[in-house]
């Protein structure tokens, strides 16, 4: 019931969150697919329970999410771990092209290796 202006701006807000506040009976550790997800979890994974939250995202996930986006326990974790992957990639680039001989080999082969596996991370992201 907002003015067209006031929802705007609301809209405009709700892309780029300060404070995120789960207050729907959807919350991101019960539903991965759930809007700012990815952000809980990255805090999530810096926490000692990042285990356990995924074990107890895959026992109780509910049925409905696992017919309507099967995502099973190793592609989340390709998704949640996709931005430290990324991190190793620019590191082999830059080993890649410092180093000599076998050592660069090594690096260039670990670089096309983790390239590769983020483009299927980010296919997969892309599907759900």
């Amino acid at each position: 019931m907002l003015p067209s202006n006031l929802l705007a701006l609301y809209e405009d807000y709700d892309m780029v969150p300060a404070i995120i506040h789960y207050t729907s009976h959807e919350k991101p550790w019960k539903n991965p697919h759930h809007t700012f997800s990815n952000i809980w979890w990255e805090y999530a994974r810096k926490t000692p329970f990042y285990e356990i939250l995924l074990n107890n995202l895959c026992k109780n996930s509910n049925p409905s999410v696992q017919n309507n986006n099967s995502v099973d326990i190793k592609q989340l974790k390709n998704i949640i771990n996709y931005d430290q992957d990324k991190k190793l990639y620019f590191k082999y680039k830059i080993l890649s092209k410092i180093t000599f001989g076998k050592t660069r080999k090594k690096y260039r082969r670990l670089k096309k290796d983790i390239k590769w596996h983020l483009k299927g991370v980010k296919q997969m992201m892309s599907k759900i």
